[in-house]
């Protein structure tokens, strides 16, 4: 719908549950882009780091913390 704070109010229940279950996982992923879409642009990419050092990693957490990267204009030093 393009109201990103409706979409926040929605997916955050599901992002605070354990770090085990998928859907929290997913709805991580999702929160990571609201943030983004409010202009909350750290916290997304903090959002995404967080999964990493977590040890789950996809496809999609990969390219969405590379697209966040570039446009911040900023790179992990790894």
């Amino acid at each position: 719908s393009g109201r990103p704070e409706d979409a926040a109010e929605i997916v955050e229940p599901y992002a605070s549950g354990d770090f085990k279950n998928d859907d929290t996982l997913m709805a991580r992923i999702n929160l990571s882009l609201i943030r983004w879409k409010q202009g909350r642009r750290e916290g997304a990419i903090s959002i995404l780091e967080v999964l990493h050092a977590r040890g789950y990693q996809s496809s999609v957490t990969h390219g969405n913390l590379g697209f966040f990267y570039i446009e911040m204009g900023t790179y992990p030093d790894y």
